[in-house]
């Protein structure tokens, strides 16, 4: 699988959380544009 190299980097820098979801599956924080910082 390939990824925006910026989602990459927020994931391994700990400011995003990578998340994975089945097909249809309504997951906000696996939408890239509503993924919520870590807490």
């Amino acid at each position: 699988m390939h990824f925006a190299q910026s989602l990459v980097d927020s994931v391994r820098d700990g400011s995003k959380i990578a998340t994975t979801r089945m097909a249809g599956e309504a997951d906000d924080n696996s939408d890239l544009d509503k993924i919520r910082p870590m807490t």
